[in-house]
């Protein structure tokens, strides 16, 4: 009979307890005073966290799992309500100096920046940029040109807006350094409503309308990397650029959200825990806080508007081998 060392390369350990600290995924021992043979394994999943105050989608979010902000969007019309998030409920706060969806955001709760978006008609789109002190909104320099369904990620000092809308802008990036906006690397492929995580110098812009494109940027140039397996547009996006988690979303033609999640790993997608409530146009935080082991989403559109908040967490956690 082949045994565990043949196959693994290394005996079984024979310990007294379990490891006093973390061990690596698929590690296997046996613990001698429970007279049980056990392995670490990585738990991952969505679970229910408390509801937005009001339901919209295309709203801008930044922050961290147990501090996001929720930043206009669309109700009925569009909004220019913010929302706190303190990892149990949302509360409300001081509004957007003005109304609009389709804006984006990068930075935490007490020191972000949310810009571009529209009024929700095609002719007006803004360039407007308001930064936030995790109290009230002030607005600064804007973009150097209209962007509505965009992408953004990165911090308040170090902010990446890329994409979006209208033509010929779909394909411009922009840096922010904390007081204005330098132009930055074209995309290969332009597109709205991609999914952006990650740094000024480490983004990763995945998707976007009717497409599946997959790029990485380095702080001056995008590279075009694996395909996502399938296209999908509205998706939310969490951690850093070779290790983020995509989720939501919807494929182009169809009305209804996408629950599944992904995996990137730097160069391969994987199928990750599919989303409680399909969505897409959702809000989340995506930056230098956010990762692919504690995420959040919120709001976005199923058809109707959403006020549905998960959480994921992914975590290390020792199982009990039987032989069932």
């Amino acid at each position: 009979m082949t045994d565990y060392k043949t196959i693994h390369g290394k005996k079984i350990k024979y310990l007294s307890s379990d490891p006093p600290g973390p061990v690596g995924e698929g590690q296997v021992w046996y613990n001698s005073t429970a007279t049980e043979f056990k392995s670490s394994v990585k738990v991952a999943a969505w679970a229910s966290g408390g509801n937005l105050n009001t339901a919209r989608a295309y709203m801008a979010g930044f922050g961290t799992q147990t501090a996001a902000v929720s930043s206009g969007g669309n109700i009925t019309a569009v909004s220019a309500l913010s929302e706190e998030y303190n990892g149990t409920s949302w509360t409300e706060g001081d509004d957007l100096g003005t109304a609009r969806r389709g804006l984006k955001a990068a930075g935490t709760l007490t020191a972000g920046v949310v810009f571009g978006g529209s009024d929700g008609s095609v002719p007006t789109q803004y360039a407007l940029v308001e930064e936030y002190n995790g109290t009230s909104y002030s607005e600064v320099n804007n973009l150097p040109s209209n962007k509505n369904n965009h992408s953004g990620c990165g911090t308040l000092t170090a902010g990446l807006s890329f994409g979006g809308s209208p033509d010929p802008t779909s394909v411009k990036t922009f840096e922010y350094d904390g007081t204005s906006w330098t132009a930055g690397g074209d995309l290969n492929a332009g597109g709205s409503q991609q999914s952006a995580t990650g740094t000024q110098t480490a983004a990763l812009g995945s998707g976007g309308y009717n497409v599946a494109t997959n790029e990485e940027y380095d702080g001056s140039s995008w590279s075009e990397v694996n395909n996502l397996p399938a296209s999908r547009d509205g998706a939310g996006t969490s951690g850093p650029q070779t290790a983020a988690l995509i989720f939501g979303g919807h494929n182009p033609g169809t009305a209804a959200g996408l629950a599944l999640s992904l995996n990137y790993d730097g160069t391969n997608f994987s199928n990750g825990p599919n989303l409680g409530t399909a969505r897409y146009a959702l809000g989340l935080t995506s930056g230098t806080a956010a990762t692919n082991t504690s995420a959040i989403a919120f709001g976005g559109g199923t058809p109707p508007n959403s006020n549905a908040t998960e959480e994921f967490t992914e975590a290390g956690t020792v199982k009990v081998i039987t032989d069932s």
